[in-house]
């Protein structure tokens, strides 16, 4: 749980606009299409998905049970809370491409941890198939 509140506190301190509050809001700004309303740059691409992973990661490492649909529903409300705050700045962009790779980031990160996590418990229970060959399973030698 401390890991999910150091990533969480990690992104919305890296997402928040800090500096530029204007109440009246800059909705001429926001890009509405993601990856085409404004100049999408390599560097923006790489540190959205790459802010993100830790968050899937510890999601993904506290969770009993593949985490995928729980990972994504937290990484879109921090994303999409960070991204509304833009809005309110003069020096910041939101986007829906940022909501988006945010999201995917966060995914990528649990679908890893569900890769690399050990399957060995599923073999152990009773009346559990086993992920043997087929020649081994009916004991052919």
């Amino acid at each position: 749980m401390v890991a999910i509140a150091c990533s969480t506190a990690f992104i919305l301190l890296a997402i928040l606009p800090w500096r530029g509050f204007d109440p009246t809001g800059h909705w001429h700004r926001v890009g509405w299409i993601p990856f085409v309303s404004r100049p999408v740059r390599v560097i923006d691409v790489v540190g959205n998905l790459a802010l993100f992973v830790p968050l899937g990661v510890s999601i993904a490492l506290h969770a009993q049970r593949p985490a995928l649909v729980r990972t994504a529903s937290a990484a879109f409300a921090c994303s999409l809370f960070g991204e509304w705050a833009q809005i309110y700045s003069r020096y910041r962009f939101p986007s829906t491409g940022d909501l988006v790779l945010n999201v995917l980031g966060a995914v990528m990160g649990a679908g890893g941890v569900e890769y690399l996590r050990p399957r060995g418990r599923e073999e152990s229970q009773p009346g559990r198939r086993s992920r043997r060959p087929k020649e081994e399973a009916e004991g052919v030698k």
